[in-house]
C-alpha cells in the first residue's frame, strides 16, 4: 500500500506499510436454500482495509455435522472477494445440517477461522409435496368416513322412526 503525502520538505513522499496476512474474520456466516443437492455457504466478505496484503482468498470447509467425530472436513479454496458458494453434495443428502467455516487468506498466510456455524442443505420440494398429499388424502379419508357415519346415523333413525 502506498500513501502520498506533501510537506514543506518534499513535494511528495512514499510511505509504504508492512504486509500481514489477514487478521480479521468474514461476518454473517451462513447459507440455507438452493435447490437438491446444494449446500449453499454465504458470508460477509473482509473489507478492503482488512485484506492485510495482496491476493486475498477464502478457504472454506464443511462436513455433515453428524460426521464431527472423524474430523473430515471437504475444503475448496477460492480466490478474491467473494461472499457465497455452492457446493454439490449430492441428490440423496437434501434437508442435512453441515458443519460450515472459512478463513481469508493473503500471500502473506492465512487469517483465523471462523465460528464453525450450522447450514442447511436444500430441502427436496417433491418430498415436501408428497407429505402434503398424503397429509391431505389422510384428511379426506378421515371426512368420508364420517360423512358415512352420519348418512348411516340418519338412515337408522329414520328406519327406527317410520317403524
Amino acid at each position: 500500500m502506498r500513501l502520498t503525502c506533501c510537506s514543506s520538505v518534499s513535494s511528495e513522499e512514499y510511505v509504504s506499510t508492512l504486509t500481514a496476512a489477514p487478521t480479521a474474520v468474514p461476518t454473517n456466516v451462513g447459507g440455507g436454500d438452493g435447490k437438491v443437492g446444494e449446500l449453499h455457504m454465504t458470508w460477509t466478505p473482509l473489507t478492503q482495509a482488512q485484506y492485510g496484503a495482496p491476493g486475498l482468498g477464502y478457504k472454506l470447509y464443511w462436513r455433515l455435522h453428524r460426521n464431527t467425530s472423524d474430523g473430515m472436513w471437504e475444503k475448496h479454496v477460492m480466490s478474491g472477494s467473494a461472499s457465497k458458494y455452492v457446493a454439490f453434495v449430492g441428490k440423496d443428502n437434501y434437508y442435512l445440517e453441515y458443519d460450515f467455516k472459512l478463513q481469508a487468506f493473503n500471500a502473506r498466510g492465512d487469517g483465523p477461522n471462523t465460528t464453525e456455524v450450522i447450514v442447511m442443505s436444500a430441502e427436496d420440494s417433491s418430498a415436501v409435496v408428497a407429505v402434503f398429499v398424503v397429509v391431505v388424502v389422510e384428511v379426506v379419508v378421515v371426512v368420508v368416513v364420517r360423512v358415512v357415519v352420519v348418512v348411516v346415523v340418519v338412515v337408522v333413525v329414520v328406519v327406527v322412526v317410520v317403524v
